[in-house]
């Protein structure tokens, strides 16, 4: 056990210095182009130089192929590139910046890393389908990775840069993907938090702003938890939410609205899915960063243009439902910057408009051109189309996810609205509004809707006419935000979901996209609140106190939750949990891992989604004929071959007759093949007994359960 400790504790010193490398030597270049940002842009350095590794490494293994010493050239290469800028533009590093930016970062690190040792467990969720992307790119030697749940196919029908990047990290250190997952796990949030410090610093000039970003981003929960205790010291049976569930819960608040998921940063990193959506938001962050300074920006470097081209675009691969979002807030803020003009008005604003028109359009034409090898593979089968919604958001749970942010930005707007005539009126209506408005059959949220949608107009309106840049651009990401809540409530993307379930993914997803965009504009509005002086201060920052408490309790009921009490003794082996589980899996897949190599296809029953099978080529990137067949219907929108699969192997353990078991076993490349706990469970034993004869098969491994090579 001792020995295993100190094995992990040094993976996780490799894994923090390489990401501190990486933050230091992008950091020329982040000095160089962010010259509009209070802080330069220290605060992204290290998720760029992870970006920037993961994007030659991916390039250059279109014409090297996919291995560690492609990635060691990679390295190099960004090394080079930086110390060109370097020497061109010799900027002077902030020591104070960097030691600020490194506690955040390394406290924040810590703390996860504490919460995965918690419950390193690969288990539940999407854990499984997404370990068996990272370990399928870990084993392949070009891309797209091929698909280790469909031999024979490429995973090219998904948005997988996400895992490439940790998978690249791994495969640089050389630390095995199942300690590799939960560093990757540990390292999201602290690049979201010190990339939200710096958004709200940057805004403010002020290390509250940057503090209130980083919890209301990374940390903040939901009134969820409030619900649940008011319901159990109210004695109460019933619920908005059914019946009253437990308090110590981590579940319950990320299904507040029925049939969708609204999950929130904090959640997504607690339960450990190495999602797309979740890879992903650190790399928003960044996107959002150079947005900031490109609007700030007097004047731009050589560099700012292709620099967010590379980040606006890698959403697109890192998930794709991204892509349009940030592109919109990238396009809105540029066309909303005040106008410059002097003598001849109309020509100004002519030759202005053209002007921030070619960097729009330049940025988003080469921003999805850098990964044209992605798109010349990609073939998407998800989205059919979009359609109305029949069912809306309640109110109540609309104001349980958003009420802090809520309550934020509405006192931000009053705040700043200045005094006009028939001023006390206007609001007096807009709250009449707000209250007929509740009745509105099947949408009451347009109570909430109408006045903010009224309240950001007027603060863009004062904003731009004042030329109070930071302000107007949250007012852009408020106006944003809230146009995605209320497609929403209008329409959702006709995906593989259907029924009660339509509208899943699509609040699923963009729930998340407006979690960062108002946890930011929070930040801001929090700081306004706490340091301008205005009527009824007082009563406005006790309301605010009881609101900031009440969402936090989640970090208290689901973290204990999530991590049994802490209970267990610590571990960042995501499946270590298969010794006691299943040892018989535990040591065929370490065999596997020692004594296959390249890709051969090995057989095992075919996968149920969620369930505790498909685990050899899950947990060791070595692909199977099929393996969990809901995840790949999902992604192929087709269930011809899959179910001829499922057929197939089904007949190849059930059948007596040799012949027939080896024409299908050729039929699919199969090299070897598994009988363990699921295909003993399944099979019957007068089918498996055929694996014994040596004239077809050979026993290479005897454990608790059996693995046989397929004869020339």
């Amino acid at each position: 056990m001792g020995f295993e400790l100190l094995s992990e504790l040094l993976y996780v010193a490799q894994w923090y210095l390489l990401i501190v490398f990486l933050g230091i030597i992008s950091l020329p270049i982040t000095i160089s182009v962010c010259r509009s940002l209070p802080d330069r842009g220290y605060s992204v350095s290290r998720i760029l130089g992870i970006l920037l590794l993961a994007y030659v490494s991916w390039v250059l293994s279109y014409a090297l192929g996919y291995s560690r010493s492609e990635i060691m050239l990679s390295l190099l290469l960004v090394c080079v590139f930086s110390a060109v800028v370097y020497a061109k533009t010799k900027p002077v590093i902030d020591t104070k910046l960097l030691l600020r930016n490194e506690l955040i970062f390394g406290a924040v690190f810590l703390i996860f890393l504490i919460i995965r040792a918690c419950n390193p467990e690969i288990h539940d969720g999407e854990k499984v389908s997404d370990f068996m992307i990272l370990n399928s790119i870990l084993k392949s030697t070009s891309l797209p990775p091929h698909d280790s749940w469909l031999s024979g196919y490429k995973i090219d029908m998904y948005y997988y840069f996400g895992a490439f990047t940790i998978a690249t990290l791994t495969k640089l250190l050389w630390i095995p993907a199942n300690i590799a997952y939960n560093l990757g796990m540990s390292l999201l949030p602290a690049l979201a938090a010190v990339a939200a410090f710096g958004l709200g610093y940057n805004l403010t000039r002020d290390k509250k702003g940057g503090i209130a970003a980083v919890f209301l981003l990374v940390f903040a929960g939901n009134l969820y938890p409030a619900g649940v205790i008011s319901a159990h010291a109210l004695s109460m049976t019933t619920s908005p939410w059914w019946n009253v569930p437990g308090i110590i819960d981590y579940w319950g608040p990320t299904r507040i609205i029925p049939n969708t998921a609204n999950e929130f940063p904090y959640f997504s990193f607690i339960f450990g899915d190495l999602h797309a959506h979740v890879i992903a938001i650190p790399f928003v962050l960044l996107a959002i960063t150079l947005i900031l300074n490109l609007y700030l920006s007097k004047k731009l470097s050589k560099t700012a243009i292709p620099l967010l081209s590379l980040a606006l675009g890698s959403l697109f691969v890192f998930n794709a439902w991204d892509y349009a979002t940030y592109a919109a807030l990238f396009i809105m803020v540029l066309l909303i910057q005040p106008w410059k003009f002097e003598e001849n008005k109309s020509r100004e604003i002519f030759r202005d408009l053209l002007k921030r028109l070619g960097i729009v359009i330049a940025v988003l034409i080469l921003g999805l051109l850098m990964f044209t090898f992605f798109f010349i593979d990609f073939h998407s089968s998800g989205i059919q189309g979009i359609k109305p919604v029949i069912t809306r958001t309640a109110l109540l749970n609309f104001l349980v996810i958003y009420d802090l942010f809520l309550f934020l930005i509405v006192s931000f707007l009053l705040i700043h609205i200045p005094e006009f005539r028939y001023k006390k009126w206007i609001l007096v209506i807009l709250a009449a509004a707000a209250v007929a408005l509740y009745f509105v059959p099947n949408f009451q949220t347009l109570a909430v809707f109408v006045p903010l949608a009224f309240l950001t107009c007027i603060g863009v309106y004062f904003f731009y006419s004042n030329k109070d840049m930071n302000r107007l651009f949250i007012s852009v990401m408020i106006a944003l935000g809230l146009f995605i809540l209320v497609f929403c409530e209008l329409f959702y993307f006709d995906d593989l979901f259907s029924g009660s379930n339509e509208r899943f993914n699509t609040v699923f997803k963009y729930y998340n996209h407006v979690w960062l965009l108002f946890s930011i504009s929070s930040a801001i509005a929090f700081y306004d609140i706490i340091d301008k002086k205005y009527r009824m201060k007082k009563a406005v920052l006790v309301i605010l106190s009881i609101l900031l408490v009440l969402n936090s309790l989640y970090l208290f009921t689901g973290t204990f939750a999530r991590t049994e009490g802490w209970n267990g003794s610590a571990s960042l082996d995501g499946i270590a949990f298969l010794k006691k589980a299943d040892y018989g899996d535990y040591d065929a897949i370490f065999w596997v891992k020692r004594n296959l190599n390249g890709t051969p296809v090995i057989l095992e029953a075919p996968g149920v989604s969620y369930k505790d099978n498909s685990r050899i080529s899950a947990y060791t990137g070595i692909p199977t004929v099929v393996g969990w067949a809901g995840h790949e219907y999902v992604l192929r929108n087709s269930w011809g071959e899959i179910s001829t699969r499922i057929r197939e192997v089904d007949a190849i353990y059930d059948t007596e007759d040799n012949n027939e078991a080896i024409v299908l076993l050729r039929k699919y490349n199969v090299s070897y093949v598994y009988v363990g706990n699921v295909e003993l469970r399944k099979y019957q034993q007068r089918g498996l007994q055929k694996f014994e004869n040596t004239s077809y098969f050979e026993k290479v491994y005897r454990g608790v359960y059996e693995i046989y090579r397929v004869l020339p």
